[in-house]
Parts: structure tokens; C-alpha cells; sequence
């Protein structure tokens, strides 16, 4: 199956990075990867802009697999679902520059919180966002 402009478009949107931040990652200029993304331009993504952008998604369904068995095994411990999940979320690239965890854009821990909360609802457990700096719970490697 063909992979289409549009399919690369809605997989860095899914992951949380802008056209800038492929941009940056791939050491390419901002005004090629957009070109990626335009029908009316005749290159789409080459395969490492995919690879890359696969990887991504990969890794972020790795951290929303952790983060619901830390939630599984409070579960098991505690004998009860939660009452409600805080879930930490960056107002902006400041934000997450000084609270983070990581180097990078903070759309992509956004995108794994959003990931997260998805997985709760469907499973009817109550979740709020929390940015670090209003009682968001802290994590090994967080700056808060």
C-alpha cells in the first residue's frame, strides 16, 4: 500500500511534532519537509523522514504501555481503580524545557499524555491533565 502525503501529515501530527521539529530531527530545512506534506509538490517523504516518524510512534506506544501497567499494578496493589489519574501536561516548549524529562519539543510527551488518556476513558477510569507547575504527580527523571 501506498504511503500518501496525507498519511505522513497525520502520523506527525499523531506523534505531537511539528513540521519544524521533523524539520530540525532530520537536519533539513523547514520548507522541505513542508514540501513532504504539499500535493501539489512531486517528492514526498523519503523513507528516513518515515522511518523516523515510525520510530516516534513506536516508542510513545512503548511509554503508554508503561504508564497503564504502573496504573494495573497500583490496581493489583491497592485492590481498587483509581479515583482519577493525573496526567502531566506542558503548556509550552518553556514549560517543558524547565520541568521535562527529556531533551526535545514538548508536543511529543503531550502526544503520549493525550495517548494515555484515551486508553483510560475507554476503559472508564477517570483522568485530568495537570501542567507540573498545578500538582502534577513527579516521576523519576522529571524536574519537578
Amino acid at each position: 500500500m501506498e504511503r500518501t502525503k496525507a498519511d505522513f501529515k497525520a502520523l506527525r501530527e499523531r506523534v505531537g511534532l511539528s513540521q519544524q521539529d521533523v524539520a530540525n530531527a532530520l537536519g533539513v530545512n523547514y520548507k522541505t519537509e513542508k514540501r513532504w506534506e504539499n500535493p501539489n509538490f512531486k517528492y514526498g517523504a523519503p523513507e528516513d523522514a518515515w522511518e523516523y516518524l515510525e520510530k516516534v510512534a513506536e516508542t510513545q506506544k512503548q511509554r503508554v504501555s508503561y504508564c497503564l501497567g504502573v496504573i494495573a499494578q497500583q490496581v493489583e496493589e491497592y485492590g481498587q481503580e483509581p479515583v482519577c489519574v493525573p496526567i502531566t501536561y506542558y503548556r509550552d516548549q518553556k514549560m517543558y524545557d524547565e520541568y521535562g524529562r527529556d531533551e526535545g519539543p514538548f508536543g511529543w510527551p503531550n502526544a503520549v499524555s493525550r495517548m494515555v488518556a484515551y486508553e483510560l476513558e475507554r476503559r472508564g477510569i477517570e483522568y485530568e491533565f495537570r501542567y507540573p507547575t498545578d500538582g502534577a504527580i513527579s516521576t523519576e527523571g522529571s524536574n519537578y
